[in-house]
């Protein structure tokens, strides 16, 4: 399990930022000895790590000899707990750290909005740390764009959720891509098809639930599972879900591969074969979709040149200032694997066909 520096901040009985300044050697006088040692121990003992870039927070005098004369900017991760372990936004992150760096800036620091409390919580972070703009990956709390863009000349969104027009983004069309899921597993045969997945204000949710409409499917309350977009969570969801008794569809629609690959675990540990008795698709495309048993069917979301045109439309912006929002949509791609089965009798074979005839001679 993944500690949080919120849970350390609690057990410690102060601040978030206090905890974030102690643990990163911010400064000395945040706190007095006994609440610095008290704050250390409880990070061991929940064997919480800072990830890569609060661990930037902690600058020494090279690094600091490194930043002089160039533009920083802030990272920051919208839902996810760990801005390092996450294979989606990690990725981005490197691309924007990349383009970025071939103009002579760089990430001075970054943090998940999964781990603040508050909005005076965001505000002292924000306080403490001046920059010349600001990459937000994923969705936040509508509150936390607008003290974003009101501490940071510069901001760009990405990710897979439109927000609001007064932002600079880059997005892949989420609502769209779930579309093109749902219907490819309709073109397949399938009728009965769950989702799991995030449900409030998600746009791959709003996606699936249009194409069921649109496709004269039945919404069934019954088969659509609310969760956090982590292995975790898909895994204790369908299994809780596969304790109260079957599963009443032919097909399950994840909101992104890594709840996909938690949902497939679930439904392998109790009894059921993918594809076979159950097909899975997911979005995102991760590395590890690919080298699955059964290789994961999904939404591929071209992850490094959102991240790169992320990095240039900020640095656009930095060097030539502010103009009108821009919005850029990148293209998705449906890749077909295995772990999708066709069960459209139209779609059978003439092979197919004869094999089954001649096996009944």
């Amino acid at each position: 399990m993944i500690m949080t520096l919120k849970e350390v901040a609690a057990k410690a009985g102060v601040s978030i930022s206090t905890a974030s300044r102690v643990i990163n050697g911010k400064s000395t006088k945040t706190a007095s000895p006994e609440v610095q040692e008290r704050i250390h121990r409880i990070a061991d003992e929940l064997g919480y790590k800072p990830n890569r870039a609060a661990q930037a927070l902690k600058l020494g005098d090279e690094a600091v000899n490194v930043l002089k004369g160039k533009r920083s900017i802030g990272c920051i991760f919208g839902r996810v707990m760990s801005s390092v372990d996450d294979p989606f936004f990690s990725r981005i992150a490197k691309a924007v750290e990349k383009e970025i760096s071939r103009h002579g800036c760089v990430i001075k620091y970054s943090f998940s909005a999964s781990e603040i409390d508050s909005e005076d919580d965001l505000k002292k972070l924000l306080e403490e740390f001046r920059l010349d703009g600001a990459v937000i990956l994923g969705r936040l709390n509508r509150n936390f764009y607008r003290m974003i863009r009101d501490s940071y000349p510069h901001v760009v969104y990405s990710g897979l959720n439109s927000i609001s027009p007064d932002f600079d983004q880059v997005i892949c069309d989420g609502y769209s891509s779930a579309l093109t899921a749902v219907h490819y597993l309709y073109t397949i045969g399938h009728r009965k098809i769950g989702y799991v997945g995030e449900k409030s204000n998600e746009d791959r949710f709003k996606g699936y639930f249009d194409a069921l409409s649109e496709l004269e499917l039945e919404y069934d309350k019954d088969i659509v599972i609310q969760t956090r977009l982590s292995s975790d969570s898909g895994y204790s969801a369908v299994s809780r879900l596969l304790g109260k008794g079957s599963l009443n569809a032919s097909a399950l629609f994840c909101a992104n591969d890594a709840t996909a690959i938690g949902a497939i675990k679930a439904l392998k540990d109790n009894g059921l074969r993918i594809p076979d008795d159950i097909s899975v698709i997911g979005i995102d495309d991760i590395d590890i979709s690919q080298y699955m048993s059964p290789s994961l069917t999904t939404v591929h979301i071209p992850l490094e040149e959102m991240g790169r045109a992320t990095g240039r439309l900020l640095m656009d912006r930095l060097e030539n200032g502010s103009g009108l929002p821009m919005k850029i949509e990148l293209p998705y791609t449906l890749i077909r694997r295995e772990s999708c089965k066709d069960i459209n009798p139209a779609h059978r074979s003439i092979t197919e066909e004869n094999e089954e005839a001649n096996s009944r001679l």
